[in-house]
């Protein structure tokens, strides 16, 4: 059969479509917004962070460093946690649900292998065909 799969104990499959859910956005897209959030928050951070200082003439050297330093890791923890751990773990959920459902469908056609002796035709509401499954 032209196009279709072969599999296991002789019997091909041909499908138009598989339900399977959404994908979650691309890697790279999301990598990409999360390092531009960082880097943009880090400038953005920093800048308001020297405008400050520069009104403060009294600190100079270490003293303006360290404030320099902490309040810049303290708005960057707070960014980092909100924009980037949070949509991760949410990413990371998505792509775990979408390999779980593609397991279930993996285990729902080896049943249907295993226990099919005929050929089969599976359709939908509007006669496309969305399962086709040949025993040689």
């Amino acid at each position: 059969m032209e196009g279709g799969e072969a599999s296991p104990a002789g019997v091909e499959l041909a499908s138009s479509k598989m339900s399977l859910p959404p994908r979650p956005p691309s890697d790279r897209r999301f990598v990409a917004t999360m390092v531009a959030v960082v880097v943009l928050t880090a400038f953005a951070v920093e800048f308001a962070i020297m405008l400050v200082l520069d009104r403060v003439p009294v600190l100079h050297g270490l003293a303006e460093s360290l404030i320099d330093a902490s309040a810049l890791a303290a708005a960057m923890s707070a960014v980092v946690l909100l924009f980037v751990v949070r949509p991760l773990r949410r990413h990371i959920a998505a792509q775990v649900a979408q390999l779980d459902s593609l397991g279930r469908h993996q285990e729902w056609l080896g049943t249907v292998f295993d226990s099919v002796d005929e050929s089969v035709l599976v359709t939908d509401a509007q006669g496309l065909i969305d399962l086709l499954i040949v025993v040689l």
